[in-house]
């Protein structure tokens, strides 16, 4: 014999208290929203008659209490709606697409559940097929309008789903990366022109013929240096979905020469980027920086320590396809990078450069405005590293010196996202093994001022590929 059981007690609360939780379990293809709610003192409304699993056709006309709780699903995507204790009343749950009218519960509805085991507990529980592309509402109500209360309910993806915090880490690391390795690249060229030619000592500088020059000892007097950089990336690429987009840097920075071999610096600026993901989905922000630098010069050898801070506004975002969601979130980045290089003279104004450099980001995505409310916080953590040589010929003249060169490479990266099953990123690699090659020149100038400039392309032949190039201007005093 069936009967059901009722709750004794009743939670006497005149509003509704929601508040909403994220966690994950299982990787990317199972994702858990928790929200906690209280029916009493809700809305009325007149409850569909469950019909199976099949659609209902017919109303209890019960006038329960009822909150109702918005979704956005990805196609193909089947869920579990449950109430879970501490659930204090026999609840029933009514899921809808496109919306809920309580004036006409037989619309848009979908599928009602009253119990998980049918008379003998309180609690609902509705597991869908494949659902279409869209946004859903589950109703909370109950059996009739005796039961009202608090209760706790589960709503889990089950399959083909879509983790928005996956897609933000991926995002987020995509562009640490661009804007951690121009960031790290205008400092080395900074140091790179600071140092040229320090361990020539009172010998003239490569490419001068004429006496009454500068020589190494000459520009090592010069112990202060400022300088600006500006550089440009585009991005490309394709990670499930296609990816393009670019990113605008302004960097300046200062330093000092303690001695011969060893400047020390601090370089601030801001970036701004845009990243677009198939027809509709987006990544818009802009980043403000700091980084302390410092630089160790010796026999051709030259050492760059970088530690640096960067505050993000991802002002405006939208990663699922299933929605047109604008959402908003914070980050702060904190990176730490090296690079070791040699530079080798030979045959007179020609000179070979093996570099090795590595960067390690670790960002806490926060503030990070969900569909349905507040997102728990994500951290996006990337690892880079390149081996790079360069071949370089002096310049020099009455006016200056300096060197024009190509430089070709490998790059080596890792990223903590590995892509949602059925999203942006669902053929997104979290290792790659990709290309790097770059044209530029450097120049000192007699007067103190010194330029260079530089066209790149890195992530050759990975997910997403940028393309780009700088300017740097300075001056030593």
């Amino acid at each position: 014999m069936f009967f059901k059981l009722r709750a004794s007690k009743q939670l006497l609360l005149s509003t509704a208290l929601v508040s909403i939780f994220f966690t994950s379990v299982g990787g990317a293809n199972a994702v858990v929203q928790t929200i906690t709610g209280d029916t009493t003192g809700a809305p009325i409304d007149n409850r569909v008659v469950p019909n199976g699993s099949n659609t209902p056709t017919t109303l209890a006309n019960n006038s329960s209490q009822h909150r109702e709780h918005t979704i956005t699903v990805f196609q193909g995507s089947t869920y579990r709606f449950e109430t879970v204790a501490p659930t204090a009343f026999d609840t029933f749950l009514v899921l809808y697409s496109r919306g809920y009218t309580p004036s006409s519960p037989l619309t848009n509805v979908v599928v009602a559940n009253d119990d998980i085991v049918f008379g003998i507990n309180i609690l609902s529980r509705i597991l869908t097929g494949p659902l279409n592309a869209g946004s859903y509402t589950i109703v909370v109500t109950s059996y009739d309008a005796a039961y009202y209360g608090a209760y706790t309910l589960e709503i889990e993806c089950l399959t083909n789903c879509f983790d928005l915090g996956e897609e933000l880490r991926i995002q987020a690391a995509a562009q640490g990366i661009v804007l951690s390795k121009a960031q790290n690249r205008a400092i080395i060229q900074n140091l790179q022109n600071r140092f040229f030619g320090q361990n020539g000592g009172d010998a003239p500088l490569l490419g001068y013929a004429d006496e009454g020059l500068p020589t190494a000892s000459d520009i090592a007097a010069k112990r202060w240096s400022v300088w600006a950089e500006a550089s440009g990336s585009v991005l490309d690429g394709n990670t499930g979905v296609s990816i393009s987009g670019h990113q605008l840097q302004q960097q300046f920075g200062f330093d000092y020469m303690l001695n011969n071999n060893v400047i020390v610096g601090m370089s601030f600026g801001a970036g701004q980027f845009n990243v677009d993901a198939g027809s509709t989905e987006f990544v818009d922000g802009v980043s403000y920086f700091v980084q302390p630098y410092i630089g160790f010069s010796s026999d051709g050898w030259l050492a760059t320590l970088q530690a640096g801070y960067t505050y993000t506004d991802y002002d405006e975002f939208d990663l699922s396809p299933a929605a047109n969601d604008v959402l908003s979130a914070k980050g702060d980045r904190f990176t730490v990078s090296a690079s070791v290089s040699k530079k080798i003279d030979f045959d007179g104004d020609f000179s070979l450069t093996p570099e090795v450099r590595a960067i390690y980001g670790h960002e806490k995505i926060r503030d990070i405005d969900g569909p349905s409310g507040p997102l728990a916080d994500e951290t996006a953590k990337y690892f880079f590293t390149s081996a790079s040589l360069e071949l370089s010929r002096g310049l020099g003249s009455d006016t200056g010196f300096g060197k024009a060169y190509p430089r070709a490479g490998i790059e080596y990266v890792d990223t903590d996202g590995d892509g949602s099953s059925a999203a942006l990123s669902t053929d997104f690699h979290s290792e790659s093994i990709s290309g790097a090659v770059a044209l530029g020149v450097q120049y000192e100038m007699v007067s103190g001022f010194n330029v260079s400039g530089e066209l790149k392309a890195g992530g050759l032949g990975s997910d997403i590929a940028s393309y780009g190039g700088n300017l740097r201007l300075g001056y030593a005093f």
